[in-house]
């Protein structure tokens, strides 16, 4: 199970998603966070982990840490940097980059959890993604 929620996780360098503007970079984070929460959902990674790790919590920490915890974390430290650059209004960088994963991962993830849902595709997922960006940047944007 751990090297299932590695895998999920990714070895891809986050770093490596950032690009010249911030809704460029968040796009590319946003696509890259819900492939990974769809290949978890899809595997069965996350049925499994969330049933045992009332038993194993390091199970579920490993998850986190490999999955949604270091995305939040890097998302943080882009918004962050962004701020300080002028690029993005963001208050509270941690509570913002939760809140913008957790929009990302509510777009598909209880339906299909619920067996209501079949995968999005592609195309449903860029738009997805895309309107999530659209209104993070709409209201992030620094006021001049």
């Amino acid at each position: 199970m751990v090297r299932m929620c590695e895998e999920i996780g990714g070895d891809r360098e986050l770093e490596e998603l950032a690009s010249t503007s911030p809704e460029d970079t968040l796009r590319a984070i946003g696509l890259y966070w819900l492939e990974s929460v769809l290949e978890a959902v899809h595997r069965q990674v996350l049925q499994r982990v969330f049933a045992e790790s009332r038993e194993s919590p390091e199970l579920g920490k490993k998850f986190w840490d490999t999955g949604p915890g270091r995305i939040e974390a890097f998302v943080a430290g882009y918004l962050g940097d962004a701020k300080r650059r002028g690029l993005l209004d963001v208050d509270d960088p941690a509570r913002v980059a939760a809140s913008f994963v957790g929009q990302l991962a509510g777009l598909y993830l209880l339906p299909l959890l619920a067996g209501i849902r079949k995968r999005p595709s592609e195309a449903e997922i860029r738009r997805g993604v895309d309107d999530v960006v659209a209104g993070f940047m709409a209201s992030r944007r620094p006021q001049t």
